[in-house]
């Protein structure tokens, strides 16, 4: 496994009480107090729960004259995680993932929804592109399937276009995804990942965040959230991104923390790929196969997880039947297995998503994979 630097400080004083998680929360949500600076006060004084009595709280924090929020408040949120199954952890908790340590400001309060991975397995995220392409969703799921068949936990931001196939390809591969969100961890954000929410969950996975429950997720949170997607790898992976590419403030947060940044190579006339591109061109090893990474990791290459036919549902079934008997367009498809033109054209999107079948020159046709 690759190993990162180490906190300086050890972890944060104050430990993992209920009282001290309460002051935690208190102090780490008031406008315009950071995780940085409340990390220096609470180091300076011992605890978060000693700030809240310090006549000079506000000037310790960086906001002169503010307080802490109410204790109501912070006990709301810990109701909310209680009905959500959401366990929060403070950054002196022993369970609090150490890597995040690593940061200048790690969450003074990480909320987890579902199982930490063992701390001692190699981590690799796989980020990019949202809107991405049929080849970038691809080589995202494939590579975090043979990941996963590794034993290498797959690490994303469950966001639409990469991050969903990455964390798609690491269940695939029967292993274990963690989803960073960019808000509360109590509900799939986007909400049109509610089944691979559940999927992670369920299989041992973890969904976590630095958001109470029920926050929504802003523009604003996401640099934030990526900062976390950094800290927790050993390596990272960009398959595909654009000049201005959420990825590339991973890989940025990444190489500051002395981990690795690796990516894969796209065609250069190709706007979506010239953040990639120019990762590898000013340094950064190219990704070409699933072997790369292992071998980066210090790992030996062991089994692979072939995907040999989709997962088939009533409205997906059909349409991948009357496929098989030779490439045609969505009209004519329709009038073959006798379903309406809306049906048919919603579960070939479906399937074209998830790498099962392409289109080509007008034509639909079962991928070479399938």
């Amino acid at each position: 496994m690759v190993s990162g630097p180490t906190s300086a400080s050890g972890r944060p004083p104050g430990g993992g009480s209920e009282d001290e998680l309460l002051a935690l929360l208190r102090w780490s949500f008031v406008e315009k107090v950071g995780p940085r600076r409340l990390l220096a006060a609470v180091r300076a004084i011992g605890s978060a729960r000693a700030l809240l009595s310090s006549a000079d709280a506000g000037e310790r924090v960086g906001r002169p004259g503010a307080g802490p929020l109410p204790e109501a408040e912070a006990r709301t949120v810990l109701a909310r995680c209680r009905t959500h199954g959401i366990r929060p952890l403070a950054w002196g908790h022993e369970a609090y993932p150490e890597r995040l340590l690593h940061l200048d400001g790690p969450p003074p309060v990480l909320f987890v929804r579902g199982v930490l991975h063992d701390p001692a397995r190699p981590v690799v995220a796989v980020v990019g592109a949202r809107r991405a392409t049929a080849y970038a969703r691809r080589v995202s799921r494939d590579l975090a399937r043979g990941l996963a068949a590794n034993e290498v936990v797959v690490v994303s931001g469950m966001a639409l276009g990469v991050d969903g196939e990455a964390h798609r390809g690491a269940l695939e591969g029967q292993g274990t995804t963690v989803a960073v969100l960019g808000g509360g961890v109590d509900r799939a954000r986007p909400t049109s990942h509610r089944r691979l929410y559940r999927d992670i969950l369920a299989s041992g996975g973890a969904v976590i965040g630095e958001w109470a429950p029920e926050t929504p997720a802003r523009p604003f949170h996401f640099p934030r959230r990526n900062r976390i997607l950094a800290a927790l790898s050993d390596l990272v992976v960009v398959v595909e991104a654009g000049a201005r590419s959420g990825a590339l403030s991973t890989a940025a947060h990444a190489r500051r923390l002395g981990r690795e940044v690796t990516a894969v190579p796209g065609p250069v006339d190709r706007p979506g790929h010239v953040g990639a591109n120019r990762l590898i061109r000013d340094g950064c090893a190219p990704i070409l196969e699933l072997r790369d990474v292992l071998d980066r990791l210090g790992r030996p290459a062991g089994p692979t997880v072939e995907r040999t036919a989709p997962e088939l549902d009533a409205e997906t079934a059909p349409v991948w039947e009357g496929l098989a008997e030779g490439p045609t367009t969505a009209p004519a498809l329709a009038r073959r297995i006798g379903l309406p033109p809306d049906r048919v054209l919603t579960a070939l999107t479906r399937l074209e998503l998830d790498g099962w079948v392409r289109r080509d020159r007008g034509l639909h046709r079962r991928s070479a994979a399938a």
